[in-house]
């Protein structure tokens, strides 16, 4: 691993050791919330609801937060990586995150098997992240976290859902959307289970949407404002899950 890397690592355990001690009311209020919620479920049920999935507290306004979609939460690491993970729900000051087994173990393999499809798939790494009474460590090879490259290289590049509108209003737009189509296409062969090598399923823990937008919303336009170009770049991995088909043993 690289030493950018490691310091991303280090920079994302520091993150969260800092907001573990700034979590102020947030554990109460979150604890009232469940109990609104499940207003029949015992005092240990709550205990264990709180403790399940080591739910952790970010602040809203903490400084690294770079975006808040409507799975995931953005932080910026440094100037060279953010990081992802899935957002559990929110407090009136702090989003309620999630150190349990987030990610599907084989989205490990769907990242390799989109790189044998000649896809540009940025630098992704899924960490674990275990608690020790507020001390946190970042582990390779779990999936509770993503560490990806910053698609925004530092502040040079807007980062956007792909839009219609990119199409229309880039100087390369008309570019854009036959390189969508043509990976969608791609990607499509493989849902209907047409390719001979991989399989697909769509990850119905991200989106009750079907293929085609599934594929969509894995692609980010990375837009230049200097020039009004734009770049397809691979961002949000998770809404497929790829796979290798079982091969017949060669005789």
């Amino acid at each position: 691993m690289n030493g950018q890397f490691e310091s991303a690592k280090r920079e994302l355990e520091g993150i969260l050791n800092r907001e573990w001690k700034l979590r102020g009311p947030a554990p109460d209020e979150y604890r009232s919330q469940l109990r609104q919620r499940y207003p029949e479920d015992t005092e240990a049920e709550i205990d264990e609801m709180m403790a399940g999935g080591e739910s952790y507290f970010f602040r809203k306004n903490a400084p690294e937060l770079r975006t808040q979609g409507t799975h995931q939460i953005i932080l910026g690491l440094g100037r060279d990586y953010v990081g992802k993970t899935r957002l559990k729900g929110e407090t009136s000051g702090y989003y309620i995150l999630d150190t349990s087994f987030v990610y599907e173990p084989i989205l490990g393999e769907s990242l390799r098997i989109l790189e044998e499809l000649g896809f540009d798939v940025p630098e992704h790494h899924y960490v674990g992240i275990e608690n020790e009474d507020g001390n946190f460590k970042v582990k390779d090879g779990g999936f509770e976290f993503v560490i990806a490259r910053d698609l925004t290289e530092n502040g040079s590049y807007r980062v956007e859902d792909v839009q219609d509108e990119h199409f229309e209003t880039l100087s390369n737009g008309a570019e854009l959307r036959q390189q969508l189509i043509d990976a969608s296409r791609t990607l499509q062969e493989i849902h209907d289970k047409k390719h001979p090598l991989y399989a697909m399923e769509i990850n119905d823990h991200v989106t009750n949407e079907g293929p085609k937008e599934a594929f969509r919303h894995m692609f980010f336009t990375q837009i230049d404002p200097n020039t009004n170009t734009g770049k397809l770049v691979l961002g949000d991995l998770d809404h497929v899950i790829l796979y290798r088909k079982p091969q017949a043993p060669s005789k």
